[in-house]
């Protein structure tokens, strides 16, 4: 995904924290005009955010937004064309809610 595709999709989920509850690790969302998410949590978040685990210490939790293609494949999934080279998906991906099932 392009850099400033990644900024309007990142401020498109923070919009939605700001208006509506955070989203949590399984739960998908489908932003208006845009793709459907899905957030994870991060296994080993110091590993990615050197600054923030600096800062605020080796016990930080970060959450990762991952997102559908076109077709709504997700980067584990056998078919997902979604960005060149793909996608890395940091953490595991969450049992889904259960009222998402």
């Amino acid at each position: 995904m392009s850099a400033s595709r990644a900024q309007v999709l990142l401020n498109d989920v923070a919009a939605h924290v700001l208006h509506a509850r955070a989203l949590t690790p399984g739960e998908q969302h489908a932003l208006e005009g845009g793709p459907v998410i899905e957030i994870v949590e991060l296994t080993e978040p110091t590993a990615h955010l050197f600054v923030a685990a600096e800062i605020y210490g080796k016990g930080i939790r970060a959450h990762q937004v991952v997102h559908a293609d076109d077709r709504g494949h997700w980067p584990w999934d056998v078919g997902y064309r979604g960005v060149r080279g793909g996608q890395p998906v940091l953490g595991v991906r969450a049992e889904r809610p259960a009222s998402a099932a």
